[in-house]
């Protein structure tokens, strides 16, 4: 989906008092926790389990994993040009976005508003906000992709300016390996 239509001054009067704030390396287990919550990722539980700083996730089959290599550090997410925000209201995390700059086109990615606090116009708020950040980098055009059968994400990104310009089907392939 593009931003077709900007509307952006309309829509900040509805900020609702949520504020942003970069995300450090310091938010990576908040943002691996929202990810299972927003994206069903696979990861259920998390903890630390040694001195040596390393963090282990437990999985749904109760196999511990190793995650240093693969937790998503935001710092050094920025440095590829994804900038993760945390957004807040009263001082308490509310959700996230992720917003990436390639060339002249802004992404928005990864928006996500915990259960607890949707239906309150908290989503509309942090997607205002990334446009925000993004119309300031100077971008010709912001993007972002939504789930084909997310009605809630589509109605709330149409009812912000957005079109769809394009649609892909991706499938799961299962299959068993035999000897």
């Amino acid at each position: 989906m593009y931003l077709k239509e900007d509307n952006l001054e309309s829509l900040q009067r509805q900020l609702h008092g949520i504020t942003f704030r970069k995300a450090t390396n310091a938010d990576a287990l908040e943002i691996a926790r929202q990810n299972v919550i927003y994206f069903n990722d696979e990861f259920q539980d998390f903890k630390n389990t040694s001195n040596d700083n390393k963090l282990d996730i437990i999985s749904e089959k109760s196999e511990t994993i190793i995650l240093n290599e693969e937790m998503v550090l935001p710092e050094e997410e920025e440095k590829r040009g994804m900038i993760i925000y945390i957004a807040e209201k009263d001082q308490q995390i509310i959700g996230k976005i992720h917003i990436q700059l390639t060339s002249k086109i802004g992404g928005i990615y990864g928006l996500g508003v915990l259960p607890e606090h949707r239906g309150k116009g908290f989503g509309r708020a942090i997607l205002v906000m990334g446009i925000k950040e993004l119309k300031e980098s100077n971008v010709s055009e912001v993007m972002l992709q939504v789930g084909a059968k997310n009605s809630n994400a589509l109605n709330l990104y149409k009812s912000c300016g957005f079109m769809e310009t394009s649609t892909m089907d991706y499938y799961k392939l299962e299959h068993e390996l035999t000897d």
